[in-house]
């Protein structure tokens, strides 16, 4: 491979990350990159090679490849987390959590919990991370949607199921983020939680070498009715916000979400 205004062969860099006690959970390969590269995440393959044009990117797992040319200057790679909306297609700007055992909550307090989401993962050209630089998004989880509500007035959603946590679960960060919901229940009854509805506009996703995560809240307003938001602050310090794909285009959504429709 040959830089197209030089003589000089320029030799890829080859990165392989894997997840598990094997591997040692190395820290996940974010960037920036130098191209040409050769990056595999837990068995997803990306390559970016020079062309005479730009670049000629790839992807390819499980027998499935995409190919890009990619018009651009001198550029550098790099990854990041982005709301769990894009894959396969924005079919929703909604996401729905269902647990895999309901979660009852005592009157007039507040409680914890953790859960998963399923995370996408951006890849972007540049020197830094907008919308305009990002050239592909993938995800290694199964891309399922559901509705919420009646069919007449109901919110088509992402789907995803999880278990409870009471801790911060031990995961693969190249797979799934973690979510905290901040249960508050004011109330002076009991209530029994098995789903929780947000929006994707007002995410705030903060991610790390080994961790991705999401801050939220539920209240609930009545036996029926409860609203969701985000908190803008990481569950650990030392964690960097994400671009925002949702917030920074549609800055007149609201990020808290009204479930009308039960929990």
């Amino acid at each position: 491979m040959t830089d197209p205004n030089s003589k000089t062969v320029i030799k890829p860099e080859n990165i392989i990350w894997q997840y598990g006690e094997e591997a040692g959970n190395k820290d996940l390969p974010w960037g920036p990159h130098k191209i040409p590269l050769n990056l595999e995440i837990s068995g997803i393959k990306i390559s970016l090679e020079q062309h005479k044009s730009g670049f000629l990117y790839y992807r390819e797992a499980k027998g499935e490849t995409i190919e890009k040319l990619v018009l651009a200057g001198k550029s550098q790679l790099f990854l990041s987390p982005v709301e769990p909306m894009n894959v396969p297609a924005k079919v929703s700007s909604h996401l729905l959590i269902d647990f895999k055992r309901p979660l009852v909550v005592e009157p007039q307090s507040t409680k914890s919990i953790f859960v998963t989401f399923p995370l996408e993962i951006a890849v972007a050209l540049g020197r830094r991370l907008t919308g305009e630089s990002i050239i592909d998004i993938f995800t290694k989880c199964i891309s399922k949607h559901t509705l919420y509500g009646t069919i007449k007035d109901g919110i088509i959603c992402k789907y995803w199921q999880s278990d409870l946590y009471n801790t911060v679960p031990d995961l693969n960060p190249a797979e799934l983020g973690v979510m905290q919901i901040e249960i508050q229940n004011p109330t002076g009854s009991w209530a029994e939680v098995g789903k929780a509805v947000f929006s994707a506009h007002g995410m705030k996703i903060y991610y790390g070498p080994r961790l991705v995560t999401l801050n939220s809240v539920m209240k609930i307003i009545n036996e029926h009715d409860a609203e969701t938001s985000f908190i803008d602050s990481p569950l650990k310090t030392g964690l960097k916000l994400a671009y925002e794909q949702f917030s920074s285009r549609i800055l007149t959504q609201q990020g808290k979400t009204l479930m009308e429709e039960g929990y």
